[in-house]
């Protein structure tokens, strides 16, 4: 085996030292950095996203987070990364489903709302679901993945375009039609969480 399989190997069956529990009676404040895809549309496409949240852990180890996440509307990579990006703004509860602790795997539900800003289209409601994996390697330090949905209700919007002369001194446009429609945003989105 390569170094590296006896690393994960290791990670997997790692448990922690006595008094190393990662528990706490009092709530405390977490800040995530993640990055990943969020696609619209079509869960096989690839569409970059980053992100970051703060979360509020409850003495349930339940967790009551704050997040934006920007979409890359633009290029995967280079200087266009980002470009003509779309923010998704949530509030999410996260609902741990097994026990945590240092070195120990934790799975999680989090559902959510909020708002998704597409500048200069108009904003859309959003509502969130995920499933979540936590797991500590350190007592301030967690990795967090998520598969996630993030489903958007696309205002109806019509544009006006492509005018052009008809000859008889008025003009003729295309009207074109935009939203009006569930988006789901299909994601996988990993995250370092940093707990003071």
């Amino acid at each position: 085996m390569r170094p590296i399989h006896f690393g994960l190997l290791a990670l997997a069956l790692a448990r922690p030292l006595p008094g190393q529990e990662d528990s706490s009676a009092a709530p405390r404040f977490g800040v995530r950095v993640e990055g990943g895809m969020l696609s619209p549309d079509d869960p096989a496409a690839v569409t970059m996203a980053y992100g970051g949240s703060v979360a509020w852990y409850t003495p349930t180890r339940g967790a009551l987070l704050l997040r934006y996440v920007r979409q890359s509307q633009g290029a995967n990579y280079g200087p266009d990364l980002g470009a003509h990006a779309r923010g998704f703004l949530t509030v999410g509860w996260e609902l741990p489903l097994t026990g945590g602790g240092l070195y120990r795997r934790e799975a999680r539900v989090r559902v959510g709302g909020g708002a998704l800003f597409r500048g200069p289209l108009a904003t859309a409601l959003v509502v969130s679901g995920s499933l979540v994996l936590r797991y500590a390697v350190q007592r301030h330090v967690a990795f967090v993945g998520s598969v996630e949905d993030d489903a958007a209700a696309l205002p109806r919007q019509d544009f006006t375009t492509n005018c052009v002369p008809d000859g008889s001194g008025g003009t003729t446009c295309s009207v074109l039609r935009y939203g009006g429609r569930l988006q789901h945003n299909f994601g996988f989105v990993i995250a370092a969480e940093w707990r003071p």
